[in-house]
């Protein structure tokens, strides 16, 4: 099993970089999406788009995906129908795009969560209190690097279930 690091769409904008929100009075405002990079808004003039996508660790299993069938793309049809000047119409236009659920990689992925060290705080250091080999009523703060994270101040939790996007 291989660890690594993707670029998925964002799960918060859908890869766009922005969203909208309409508030009581149904103005509509645009904002830049915090979860991959962006921030402020349009209606203050700091409107800053994310980059519609953002990193995640995975574990890469050796079983394919099932929704792109181990290609790593999902093809699209797109229809359009209509009036023309010649007459109605239809359009069809296909295009693939990266499969949301193995990120391109054509086999299952379980995520692996990055949570902040509890242990440590996620300061990467231990706190404890040692007694004075002379006087028992005098004690000495020590620090050493927390054993829980090996000093990054991080733990990594895998995901008990298999990522889908």
């Amino acid at each position: 099993m291989k660890t690594k690091i993707l670029k998925i769409k964002c799960p918060e904008c859908g890869g766009k970089g922005e969203y909208t929100d309409r508030d009581y009075d149904h103005i509509i405002t645009v904002f830049g999406c915090e979860t991959c990079g962006g921030g402020g808004a349009e209606a203050y003039g700091d409107l800053k788009k994310g980059t519609g996508y953002v990193r995640k660790k995975f574990d890469v299993l050796n079983e394919k995906c099932q929704v792109c069938n181990g290609e790593g793309k999902n093809t699209y049809i797109e229809t359009s129908y209509g009036n023309g000047f010649f007459g109605k119409y239809c359009k069809e236009r296909k295009f693939k795009e990266e499969c949301y659920a193995c990120g391109g990689t054509g086999k299952k992925l379980v995520e692996i969560y990055q949570n902040k060290c509890m242990r440590c705080n996620g300061k990467g250091k231990e706190t404890y209190w040692e007694k004075s080999f002379f006087r028992s009523s005098v004690s000495y703060e020590r620090k050493k690097t927390c054993s829980k994270c090996s000093g990054s101040g991080v733990c990594e939790e895998r995901a008990s279930f298999i990522y889908e996007g």
